[in-house]
C-alpha cells in the first residue's frame, strides 16, 4: 500500500516563504527575525518578553488582511518609517536590547502606495535580564501532545532538576526560557547551547544540541545570550542496568474536526534508581502487527541518537473511505518487553510531488512555518491542523517522513 509524505506541503511553504517569528500589536504585520528562538509551540506576539542581549531585526515577511486573517507575503518596502522608544539601541531595522525595560518599535506609515490598507503599527517588547528567567530543557512534544495516563511532571524533570541520561547514548536537547515573575515564555536571539559532556555538538544555530555522556559523568547544559549565560540543567550519566519502570508512552495528536486522534510518536520511558525520568533509553523497537513503519526522529544527522523516540508512519488509502487496522508495537530493553496497541486510521493518498532539496531558514529550521496552510498563514498560535505540522516541523525527520492528510 502506498505511503505519502509531506513533500507537497514543504514545497508550498517554500514557495510562500512563510517563516513568521513575530506578529505586531495589531496582529497584521508579520516579521522574520534572524536567529530568533522561542517556545517550540507558539509564535511570539507584541508585548511578550525577550532576553536582554538579543538583537531583534525586523525583516518584513508580510501582512494579514485582517487580524488572524489570510497571510500575504510582501516585503512592504518603503511602507513604514521605524521609530524606537524606550530601552535598546535602534539601528536601521535592528533593535539591540542592552538593558531590561520596555521598548516600543513603531511602524509609521509613509505616503508610499502599499497593499492592505495597513495602518500605523508597533511591536512592544519587555526586555528581561537572563538572570530573571528560569531555564529548562524543552520537552515540547510531551507538553504539546496528549500522553494518556501520563503527566508532563512524570515525563520531564522540572526547571532546576538534573536530567538523567543513559551513559554512552546520544540525545538531542533543546531549551526553553520563562520569566521568573510571570512564568511567560521568553524569546532570545543569537543564543547558543553548550554542554560540558564527552560529546557536545550544537546545531541549528545553537538552538539544539546533541550530547553524549561517559560512564559516571556529570555535565552542565548552559544557554548563552550575548555576554550572559544561564544554567539550563545538570546532566548525569546513568547505567542502563539501573533503569526501572520501563514503559511505552504514546504521544497523540488529539481528535479535531479535521482529523481523528493519531499516535504520532512513541517514547521508551524509564526511571533511574532515584526515580528520575531518563533520556536516551536504548530501546529496540519492532512492529508486531500492522502495516506501519517506525522512523527515527532524525533530530541529528546521526540516526543512532535519541533511540527512545520513534515516529509512526502509516499507509494511505486510494478511495474515499479510510482503512482501519489494529497496530501492535513492541519495545525491548535488556530483555524486558513492553507493547502498545491502537487502531490506526489511514489517511487519503495524495499526488506524488518531488521532494525539494533541503532548505534552511535563518533560524536553522525548515522554511515552512505554516506550510500546511501554504500562503494562508494565520497570526493565531492556537490553530489545530496547521499548527500540528508547524511545530512538528522542528523535528525534521517527522515532518519529512510522516504521511499527509487531506483536510476538509
Amino acid at each position: 500500500m502506498a505511503r505519502s509524505d509531506l513533500g507537497f506541503i514543504i514545497v508550498a511553504g517554500l514557495l510562500c516563504g512563510c517563516d513568521i517569528d513575530v506578529v505586531s500589536k495589531s496582529g497584521r504585520l508579520a516579521f522574520d527575525v534572524p536567529d530568533f528562538h522561542y517556545s517550540q509551540q507558539r509564535r511570539w506576539h507584541s508585548g511578550q518578553p525577550i532576553a536582554v542581549g538579543s538583537e531583534v531585526c525586523f525583516e518584513h515577511e508580510g501582512w494579514f488582511d485582517t487580524e488572524l486573517g489570510a497571510f500575504h507575503e510582501d516585503a512592504l518596502t518603503g511602507c513604514f518609517d521605524i521609530v524606537g522608544l524606550g530601552v535598546g539601541q535602534l539601528e536601521g531595522r535592528c533593535l539591540l536590547l542592552d538593558e531590561p525595560g520596555d521598548a516600543v518599535v513603531s511602524f509609521v506609515r509613509t505616503s508610499a502606495s502599499c497593499p492592505g490598507d495597513l495602518p500605523d503599527d508597533a511591536v512592544e517588547i519587555r526586555a528581561v535580564a537572563l538572570a530573571q528567567t528560569q531555564t529548562a530543557i524543552d520537552f515540547f512534544m510531551e507538553d504539546r501532545l496528549e500522553t494518556p495516563g501520563w503527566t508532563l511532571e512524570q515525563l520531564a524533570p522540572a526547571s532546576g532538576e538534573t536530567l538523567a541520561v543513559v551513559e554512552g547514548v546520544g540525545v538531542t536537547l533543546m531549551a526553553t526560557l520563562r520569566t521568573m515573575d510571570t512564568d511567560e515564555h521568553t524569546a532570545w536571539t543569537h543564543g547558543r547551547l553548550s554542554a560540558t559532556t564527552t560529546v557536545s555538538a550544537p546545531q541549528d544555530g545553537g538552538m539544539v544540541i546533541s550530547v553524549q555522556l561517559s560512564p559516571g559523568q556529570v555535565g552542565q547544559l548552559e544557554l548563552s545570550v550575548a555576554e550572559e549565560a544561564a544554567p539550563v540543567a545538570l546532566l548525569e550519566a546513568v547505567p542502563v542496568a539501573s533503569l526501572r519502570d520501563f514503559a511505552i508512552v504514546s504521544l497523540i495528536w488529539p481528535e479535531s474536526p479535521y482529523r481523528p486522534a493519531e499516535v504520532m510518536v512513541l517514547r521508551a520511558f524509564a526511571r533511574d534508581e532515584a526515580g528520575r525520568p531518563v533520556r536516551g533509553v536504548p530501546a529496540q523497537w519492532r512492529v508486531v502487527q500492522g502495516d506501519i513503519e517506525l522512523r527515527p526522529l532524525e533530530l541529528t544527522l546521526d540516526p543512532d541518537y535519541d533511540p527512545d523516540y520513534v515516529a509512526v508512519e502509516g499507509p494511505c488509502h486510494e478511495g474515499e473511505d479510510p482503512i482501519e487496522q489494529m497496530v501492535i508495537v513492541e519495545a525491548e530493553l535488556e530483555g524486558e518487553v513492553r507493547s502498545v496497541a491502537w487502531t490506526y486510521i489511514s489517511s487519503a493518498c495524495l499526488p506524488d510531488v518531488p521532494e525539494p532539496p533541503p532548505v534552511a531558514d535563518d533560524d536553522g529550521g525548515i522554511a515552512d512555518e505554516d506550510a500546511s496552510r501554504g500562503c494562508a498563514c494565520s497570526a493565531s498560535d492556537t490553530g489545530d491542523h496547521s499548527l500540528a505540522w508547524t511545530w512538528l516541523g522542528l523535528v525534521g525527520g517527522v515532518l519529512r517522513r510522516r504521511p499527509s492528510r487531506r483536510i476538509g
